[in-house]
């Protein structure tokens, strides 16, 4: 009879199988260069909207300037509204019009469909009003005030530091992964279209989806409304589709923060698998707290490894941070490295 596998000490909170993943993925850590990959969940944890809580903010605001020209006479309910100067962006100042809750007016706007939402609402509006309200939206009074500490940027900063990420794919818009990446002495390269020169020497961290850089910065194609996501999707020999594609065929990638469900993620895995058989991790939060919990994890952990995807499963921290495991999983990651472990 064989010996049951027993997780070191250390590890004694995850799930056999996250266990054993963050282990091999130690192994890749010990041996060559990973590509790091930054979802909505590393942003928001220095204090920044998720991309669920974006989408709110833009729908309220959006609904609120349509309500507030229908009570002055320059609209109706009936027709929306073309050119739409947004003048006030946040959510928390709006006061109720003609007795309606406006967040919960936004809120249930974001909810069925939130892409489609973003599409309709940048239809309405001017081009340049779009842009400076994806801005403050994502920023608010944090656009020249300083951001909220993060564990865990600072460890995935760390990572880039110590020299074992050799590119960085960041699917948000914002630049506050590259303000700490600024404090820790990394030299680095934004890039966010085929026109830019790859620098020898710097950590390239390529925007795919756009870069709004806190306090300002160049214009960019943002990636948000559905036309965006429909382009991406026609276009396979687009910059940002190659590059991710050059990536996930031939480099181990780490997915953090990230959901995993992205539609075009999750075509471009499939392509990836088929032809270069590479192995990619992803951390993600466990909900194993019941049976039904534990159920739809491994349903979801099956499906991404037939992607070529490996989950890591961390397990839940407090109400006050659902999330800590995640940042100290980094930190572990770091702290073995350069060691063999048993």
């Amino acid at each position: 009879m064989s010996r049951p596998w027993i997780p070191p000490e250390e590890l004694a909170s995850f799930d056999r199988h996250s266990a054993s993943r963050l282990l091999r993925l130690l192994r890749i850590f010990q041996s060559q260069p990973i590509v790091l990959v930054l979802g909505a969940g590393v942003s928001a944890s220095s204090g920044l909207p998720s991309w669920n809580e974006l989408m709110e903010k833009i729908c309220q605001v959006f609904v609120y300037h349509w309500q507030f020209d229908i009570a002055s006479g320059r609209a109706t309910a009936a027709r929306p509204p073309k050119n739409l100067s947004v003048v006030f962006t946040d959510p928390e100042e709006f006061a109720d019009l003609e007795g309606h809750d406006i967040h919960v007016l936004g809120e249930g706007f974001a909810r069925g469909n939130p892409v489609l939402a973003a599409q309709q609402i940048k239809n309405c509006i001017r081009d340049l009003d779009w842009i400076w309200l994806l801005r403050k939206c994502l920023y608010g009074e944090a656009n020249s005030t300083p951001i909220h500490h993060s564990p865990l940027i600072d460890r995935l900063g760390a990572l880039c530091a110590e020299g074992c990420v050799h590119a960085v794919v960041n699917y948000n818009y914002d630049s506050v992964f590259e303000e700490s990446l600024l404090t820790k002495g990394v030299r680095f390269k934004v890039l966010f279209d085929a026109e830019q020169p790859i620098r020898s020497g710097f950590l390239p961290i390529y925007h795919v989806h756009g870069y709004l850089k806190r306090g300002g910065g160049p214009k960019t194609r943002i990636v948000l409304a559905e036309n965006d996501y429909h382009e991406d999707l026609v276009a396979p020999y687009s910059w940002s589709n190659l590059l991710q594609s050059s990536f996930l065929m031939r480099s181990a990638c780490i997915f953090v923060g990230t959901s995993m469900t992205d539609p075009n993620l999750r075509r471009l895995l499939r392509s990836a698998f088929a032809v270069g058989k590479s192995f990619h991790y992803a951390f993600l939060p466990s909900t194993s707290g019941s049976l039904k919990g534990a159920m739809l994890d491994a349903l979801f952990d099956e499906d991404l490894q037939a992607l070529g995807v490996s989950s890591i499963r961390y397990p839940s921290g407090t109400a006050a941070d659902p999330h800590a495991w995640l940042p100290r999983s980094v930190d572990w990651l770091l702290e073995h490295r350069k060691n063999s472990y048993p």
